[in-house]
């Protein structure tokens, strides 16, 4: 499974296991899953982190699905960990923290 396939994945298992999702939440996760769809798979998979330009001279990478993802996750874990949810959204958490390398105690 690509990086493309995996995020599509984690997003749709979250709203899938979340049907409570606060709409703003719901709304982010979509328009992210819609921007995926859009991408290539072999640009998803380019798509590190690494700063490999000077700022202002490469590709914007501020609204690419593998950056907002990120973004969310703040929001999903906080999400996730309230009340009693679905104990599959907490699998969901525990993927991306692999996918994106984040430790079990991350503040940010």
């Amino acid at each position: 499974m690509d990086k493309k396939d995996r995020m599509y994945s984690m997003i749709q298992d979250f709203l899938q296991h979340a049907p409570d999702t606060p709409p703003e939440l719901r709304g982010k996760l979509e328009d992210i899953a819609s921007s995926l769809e859009q991408y290539p798979a072999e640009e998803i998979d380019k798509i590190d982190g690494v700063v490999s330009h000077p700022a202002g001279q490469g590709p914007d990478v501020s609204q690419n699905p593998v950056n907002l993802l990120f973004q969310a996750y703040g929001d999903m874990e906080k999400y996730a960990y309230t009340g009693e949810k679905d104990r599959e959204l907490y699998s969901v958490i525990q993927q991306m923290r692999g996918f994106y390398g984040i430790p079990d105690r991350y503040f940010p």
